[in-house]
């Protein structure tokens, strides 16, 4: 059918008040012929009025999401962006097809036009205002990597479009967007953030880092103590475990330490969620320091990340409200602490701020007066230590 014809068609159809007459029906079966045309004008014509028709005939719409999905995959770009559109249109008029589209539109994130991923995300942000439930759904089943794939084409392929889709999501967050569709506490929000706590474990250290950071840390259900916020926080207690073994594995075999090069992501993360949001029980944080801070650990660790063990550690000195046997046991290390930092360039900021804190948050827990006195004599050495010209500061 000639374009003219079916436009003529298409308009007696339109202003037919019976929703389902036999001229409607015609419109539509004629309009998903169309999409095979090799006439490129006729092409979008159909992709700009199947969505007025689909919907009236349930019989006929299975034919018609698959007419346009081809439109999405055809050779030429404006035939494709008509597509999108179209995909767009379907979703609002009959939710049902919400997952399917939203999972079409993933997909196409993938394509080499920037004009065209910018109309697919826009086109996905439309499915989040449809159903954010539902799209954040396919969203996250794109980040979950699947456990029986063997190939290494299909393996590239979903890792490239993981990246894609925490690409949309940070984005999105960052505009504001995420947040506008997905109300704290609601199925959106608990949709997004199961899916993606569920993902971290089989996910690369990469991959967990920007998840981590760039999206659930951004969160505001974190904002206050949870049980998805207690999950999280043992989570990445565990990808910290796990990033402390493989360091220890490491050996700088030029000057005989370990870098906590691993590590060092997960401890900013772990003050943030135990110390800053209070999520989750904070002896587990005390109990993964535990055993870093030994002598035997710690003095095999670069002076650059014993800093940072032992900033970490006294930050959570200072929230700790009780004292777990864990604490008590490490207050017999304080002289040991002290001497690793000497090691470091005391006039320097950094490590005064770590002496300090760290003094402040021992002071706190030590369970009798012994231990403070001994923390204060530490203090005081320090302090008069050669270059050291003045306190770094005051106990007082």
């Amino acid at each position: 059918m000639e374009e003219r014809e079916l436009q003529v068609l298409v308009r007696r159809a339109k202003a037919t008040s019976d929703k389902t007459s036999t001229s409607r029906r015609s419109a539509l079966k004629q309009l998903v012929e169309a999409t095979r045309s090799l006439n490129v004008s006729l092409k979008i014509f159909a992709a700009k009025n199947i969505p007025d028709f689909f919907q009236d005939f349930p019989e006929a719409e299975e034919d018609a999401i698959n007419a346009v999905y081809d439109l999405c995959e055809d050779q030429m770009s404006p035939v494709r962006m008509a597509g999108y559109n179209a995909l767009v249109q379907m979703s609002r008029l009959e939710k049902k097809w919400v997952k399917r589209n939203a999972d079409v539109l993933v997909q196409l994130l993938q394509s080499d036009d920037p004009n065209e991923v910018t109309m697919v995300r826009k086109a996905l942000v439309d499915h989040l205002q449809f159903d954010s439930r539902v799209t954040l759904g396919v969203l996250c089943d794109q980040v979950v990597p699947p456990d029986d794939l063997a190939d290494p084409e299909e393996l590239e392929m979903r890792n490239s479009l993981r990246t894609l889709v925490l690409s949309f999501v940070i984005g999105e967050l960052k505009k504001g967007q995420l947040i506008r569709y997905m109300a704290p506490g609601s199925e959106a929000e608990d949709t997004l953030v199961n899916g993606l706590i569920s993902a971290l474990p089989k996910l690369g250290e990469t991959d967990t880092q920007v998840i981590l950071k760039d999206i659930l840390m951004q969160l505001q259900f974190l904002d206050t103590p949870c049980p998805r916020g207690t999950t999280l926080s043992q989570s990445v207690l565990q990808r910290a475990k796990s990033a402390l073994f493989d360091d220890h594995m490491n050996l700088d075999a030029q000057n005989g330490t370990r870098s906590l090069n691993k590590t060092r992501p997960y401890l900013d993360m772990l003050s943030v969620l135990f110390i800053s949001k209070r999520q989750g029980n904070l002896k587990d944080l005390f109990n993964f320091y535990t055993p870093i801070l030994g002598k035997t650990v710690l003095s095999s660790i670069s002076i650059e990340d014993q800093l940072i063990i032992l900033r970490h550690f006294a930050e959570a000195l200072h929230t700790c409200k009780t004292n777990p046997p864990s604490v008590i046991r490490l207050l017999n290390l304080t002289p040991f602490f002290f001497e690793c930092l000497s090691k470091a360039n005391l006039t320097q900021v950094s490590p005064q701020k770590v002496c300090v804190l760290l003094l402040r948050g021992l002071l706190l827990v030590a369970d009798n007066v012994y231990s403070c006195q001994k923390a204060r004599n530490v203090f005081k050495t320090i302090s008069d230590i050669k270059n050291c010209k003045r306190p770094v500061c005051s106990l007082n």
